[in-house]
Parts: C-alpha cells; sequence; structure tokens
C-alpha cells in the first residue's frame, strides 16, 4: 500500500494516492515544516501538503530509495530524497527523508516524515 502510495505520485495520479489513506489519517510533519503540520483527513493533506508545494515548487520531487517493513506488518519506514527547485527563489532542493507509515483495514492510518527542515527553508528563502 505505501508503495501504491509513491508510485501514484510519480505517476501525477494524486487522486490515487489520497485515496489509499483513511479517511481519519494521521500526518505529521515537523515542527518548521513549511507544509502540512497534524492533518485528519485526506482533503487536508491534498490542501495543505500537495497544493501548497504544487503552488510554490515548479518541480518537486519525492524519490523513495529503502523501504523497511516491520515484522508486524503494518509499519513501513522509508527512506528517501526531496529533490526540486523552488519558483520564487530559484533555489534546488535535495535533502534526504525518512517517512513512517501505519497501515491498518486496507488503507494508510498514519505517516510522519523526518527531513532537514533548515535545508528546505534555505532552499526556499528570497
Amino acid at each position: 500500500m505505501v508503495r501504491a502510495f509513491y508510485a501514484a505520485l510519480a505517476a501525477g495520479k494524486l487522486d490515487a494516492a489520497l485515496a489509499l489513506l483513511a479517511t481519519d489519517v494521521r500526518w505529521n510533519d515537523p515542527k518548521g515544516f513549511p507544509y502540512g503540520g497534524a492533518l485528519t483527513s485526506p482533503a487536508q493533506v491534498r490542501r495543505q501538503v500537495f497544493e501548497a508545494i504544487g503552488a510554490e515548487w515548479p518541480s518537486f520531487g519525492i524519490t523513495p530509495e529503502r523501504f523497511i517493513e516491520g515484522k508486524d506488518g503494518r509499519s513501513v519506514v522509508v527512506i528517501g530524497r526531496y529533490t526540486g527547485t523552488h519558483g520564487a527563489s530559484r533555489r534546488s532542493l535535495d535533502v534526504a527523508f525518512a517517512h513512517v507509515w501505519s497501515t491498518a483495514d486496507g488503507a494508510i492510518t498514519s505517516f510522519f516524515t523526518h527531513t532537514d527542515t533548515a535545508e528546505l527553508r534555505a532552499a526556499m528563502a528570497v
């Protein structure tokens, strides 16, 4: 399911990716991350994460490099990179992330990202 989320994003199918989220998903971005926050629905994730990023970054990539599956079959850690060019600053970004996912009953129930938010903000500085 988590792999399908990344595959849908890579194919430009945001609706398909968001359809994998539970209706009461717990989506958490760290303090200092300019998008998201503590979100509790796919609609909030669409608006406050993906639409907000799309409005500011003409190119933004979320590239998974390694999937680490938990023994419980419900937890996945994904190591990868955020890449892109910010529209206003024209600065490039290439920063590592670790995404922590949980699933249950055929849906993604929680998400948390760990990344260097200072690097992200530096790329956005105009």
